[in-house]
């Protein structure tokens, strides 16, 4: 499966990393995309990171999928196009919480999840492969 994240949305969407944004920012960005980093590791799906602005080099020791709008247009619209261009679409899952993203890509053929329902989803897959330490 391809999720494709709305970083910016799913930033400002989850607690967790809403309430580390309004002090740390950055922190805040670099703890939901290790936490994306580690999910992505244990379901192996494709995570394409889209986000407004210019390209960060800082972000690309990731190895994840990373798309910056620019100037000219939003990180809605690259999401469009990237779901639009897609062969297979009933494949894609797009975070966000935008309504219009939202009915854009049901539309289209993809589905979609609120940030704060995929989180809830990263935290179980991501508890249920940790190792289990024994008891002795």
């Amino acid at each position: 499966m391809t999720v494709i994240i709305d970083v910016h949305n799913m930033l400002h969407e989850v607690r967790l990393y809403q309430k580390l944004s309004l002090k740390h920012y950055e922190e805040a960005l670099q703890k939901m995309i290790h936490d994306l980093v580690q999910y992505r590791d244990w379901t192996g799906d494709h995570l394409v990171l889209v986000f407004d602005g210019t390209l960060r080099e800082d972000l690309k020791r990731y190895g994840v999928e990373m798309i910056f709008s620019g100037f000219e247009k939003s990180a809605d619209a690259c999401i469009e196009a990237w779901v639009a261009k897609a062969s297979s679409k009933s494949n894609i899952l797009v975070v966000t919480q935008d309504h219009g993203i939202q009915n854009l890509v049901t539309a289209l053929g993809a589905r979609f999840i609120s940030p704060s329902q995929f989180k809830r989803s990263m935290d179980f897959e991501i508890e249920n492969h940790k190792p289990k330490r024994f008891k002795f």
